[in-house]
C-alpha cells in the first residue's frame, strides 16, 4: 500500500501499477475509471466521497455505486435503504451520470470488498474518520482494514479539518 499526504486529505492505493497490469487495453488506450464504488456508514462524512468520485467519474462517463453494509437486522435494513436513497438524491442533485445503490448485510470490511470484487470496480473512493494514534488502535477503522485486505486501487479521504490530529 503506497500514501500521500497533503493539506486535505491522505490518499493511499493498493498496488495501482500491479493492478493496471492486469487490465486489458488497446493501443494507447488510457486508464479511466469506469465503476467507482463509494460505501457510506450514514454519515455526512461518508458523502464527502461525492466530490472526487464525480471528478474521476466524468471524464469517462463512470457508473457511481453507492453501498451500504449493515448488521443483520430488519430495522437497520429498513434504514439503511431509506438513508442510502437520500444519500443518491443528494449526488443526483449535484451529477447526472448513472447511479446505483446496494445494501449488504454482516462485516464491513467483508462487505465492501465482496462488493468491489463482485460489481467489477476499478475504484473504491471512501472517506476516514480521521482518527489517529490510540483512537485509531482502539476504534479500528474500516477503511485501514480495508485498504489491507483489497487488490482494488483505494482512495482514502479524511476531513480536512482534523488533520493536525494525524501523527
Amino acid at each position: 500500500t503506497r500514501c500521500s499526504r497533503d493539506w486535505s486529505s491522505d490518499v493511499c492505493s493498493s498496488d495501482l501499477e500491479s493492478w493496471r497490469r492486469t487490465q486489458r487495453h488497446a493501443p494507447g488506450e488510457i486508464d479511466v475509471f469506469r465503476r467507482i464504488l463509494v460505501p457510506l456508514d450514514g454519515s455526512a462524512l461518508a458523502e464527502a466521497a461525492f466530490g472526487i468520485a464525480t471528478l474521476l467519474a466524468d471524464p469517462a462517463g463512470a457508473q457511481i455505486r453507492l453501498l451500504t453494509v449493515r448488521p443483520t437486522d430488519d430495522d437497520a435494513r429498513v434504514e439503511a435503504v431509506d438513508t442510502l436513497a437520500a444519500a443518491r438524491e443528494r449526488l443526483a442533485a449535484r451529477w447526472s451520470g448513472p447511479i446505483s445503490t446496494h445494501v449488504l448485510e454482516g462485516n464491513a470490511v467483508a462487505g465492501i470488498q465482496g462488493e468491489a470484487v463482485a460489481w467489477d470496480a476499478d475504484l473504491v473512493a471512501m472517506t476516514t474518520h480521521g482518527r489517529g494514534g490510540l483512537a485509531r488502535a482502539w476504534l479500528g477503522s474500516v477503511s485501514d482494514r480495508f485498504i489491507r485486505a483489497t487488490d482494488r486501487p483505494v482512495l482514502v479521504l479524511r476531513p480536512p479539518d482534523r488533520s493536525e490530529e494525524h501523527t
